[in-house]
């Protein structure tokens, strides 16, 4: 779909959003069937393609995804404690679980597009879905949830700030506490947040900012931070790190710090982070 909108913007703009409204309506009901919605398709089209009944559609959706995701979880841990649990149940447990994980990723990926064209517009109707997203982040949460939760909220800050500050509360203890998680792909969520606190947050993220920077600092010089399973996270601070340097050089001592931030380059993994700060 997102190639075939590319295709048509050699007509005009007009041919493209007939092409778009004409694809709209069975894409967003999709999602209910488990065929998803393609998160470029939005990125594409940009602010003002989905009208406010696209928006209640789509949020109910996301929202009975998110609630089926707590309920099979639930229903997976009761069949565990059954009797007739094995290996062989356990085998199709975990093959479930990854299904669930799949769909989270696509709640994750449609609600980046919806941030990253529409920004703090959205908000009020992101409510609708905030207290499910905050379970996701809870610290009794399997990893995926945690991941995918703080991924949702990184979107939130880099898209909609300042004004995502008013979502703090449910959101910083957790992503502070992140920073040092055993789950590499927690702890890479955790920094890319607070890289987007200091480049787009605004004065309202400085606290947390100075807070971090001592964490992020013992992320990535532990033993192992450059092992294959930890690389990932630990540029991810190396690059939250960069962007404290440069957008919020007060909450840090630049002079102190910046010969370690230069020492710990280059990135070689993470190429969207790989790039220049200072």
């Amino acid at each position: 779909m997102p190639l075939l909108l590319e295709c048509a913007r050699v007509r005009g703009p007009e041919y493209l959003t007939q092409m778009w409204h004409f694809m709209c309506d069975a894409l967003i009901k999709s999602i209910g069937t488990g065929a998803g919605l393609r998160r470029p398709c939005i990125e594409l089209m940009g602010d003002g393609c989905l009208n406010n009944e696209h928006f209640e559609e789509l949020g109910g959706i996301l929202k009975g995804k998110l609630e089926e995701h707590f309920k099979n979880q639930e229903l997976r841990q009761a069949k565990r404690q059954d009797e007739d649990y094995d290996e062989q149940v356990e085998e199709s447990l975990q093959d479930e679980d990854e299904n669930d994980v799949y769909i989270l990723t696509k709640v994750s990926d449609i609600l980046h597009s919806v941030f990253s064209s529409y920004k703090e517009k959205v908000l009020p109707w992101f409510e609708q879905l905030l207290q499910l997203i905050v379970q996701l982040i809870c610290p009794n949460r399997p990893w995926a949830d945690r991941q995918w939760g703080l991924c949702i909220f990184d979107d939130v800050v880099e898209h909609c700030s300042p004004s995502s500050f008013k979502y703090a509360e449910y959101f910083l203890r957790p992503m502070v506490q992140s920073l040092g998680d055993t789950s590499p792909e927690v702890r890479q969520a955790a920094a890319y947040g607070v890289g987007v606190m200091a480049q787009y947050g605004g004065e309202s993220y400085r606290p947390f900012c100075t807070e971090a920077i001592p964490m992020l600092v013992r992320v990535i010089q532990v033993a192992d931070s450059r092992s294959k399973e930890n690389v990932n996270a630990t540029e991810n601070c190396i690059s939250a790190v960069g962007k404290v340097i440069r957008f919020r050089p007060e909450c840090v001592n630049v002079n102190e710090i910046l010969p370690h931030w230069l020492s710990w380059l280059p990135l070689n993994e993470d190429k969207e982070e790989a790039v220049p700060h200072v």
